[in-house]
């Protein structure tokens, strides 16, 4: 995950390696609290979910949010990840 990640925030080299990786963790244990579903590899709504919310964290490093579009996306994806995995119960 650490590598699409990068590759999503378009870095190179390793020296943010240790805060994207606790910024993926922390996105995945958003999205457990917020869906009650684990990740997996196969579900491409939740990597979509984790990389929107790591690019966000990652980008606005500040006390400060705005609101925009995103929170909408995010918002969205976490619904049908939560919804999706009601149907497999």
């Amino acid at each position: 995950m650490l590598k699409l990640a990068k590759d999503y925030l378009r870095i190179d080299g390793t020296d943010e390696d240790i805060i994207i990786t606790h910024l993926i963790e922390t996105a995945k244990a958003y999205i457990k609290s917020a869906t009650n579903i684990d990740y997996t590899e196969e579900n491409h709504l939740y990597k979509m979910a984790l990389l929107l919310l790591v690019v966000r964290w990652y980008e606005n490093r500040n006390l400060v949010g705005k609101n925009d579009d995103l929170d909408y996306t995010i918002s969205s994806i976490l619904l049908q990840i939560e919804l999706e995995g009601e149907k497999h119960e």
